[in-house]
């Protein structure tokens, strides 16, 4: 519930104060569904250098997520 009413679906950020406006920017699904309703609502390209960003830092912990799980696949099956 929180990640739901945490990511503007229902409501635009720019409805929000601009304290909270500040806090939402950090989770990234707020710049994915803002690019969404760039493309469906305003017919507009979406804010590309931001998605790109999100692109590269996903890919950047994709790489050490996998790293980690290589380390740690030993005890893997153990631990669950």
């Amino acid at each position: 519930m929180a990640a739901f009413y945490g990511t503007p679906i229902v409501y635009r950020l720019e409805d929000l104060p601009h304290n909270l406006q500040m806090l939402m920017q950090i989770n990234p699904m707020t710049h994915i569904i803002n690019a969404y309703r760039d493309i469906f609502y305003y017919q507009q390209m979406p804010n590309m250098k931001v998605l790109g960003i999100l692109f590269v830092g996903a890919i950047i912990l994709t790489i050490i997520g996998y790293f980690i799980f290589k380390k740690l696949q030993k005890g893997f099956a153990e631990e669950l």
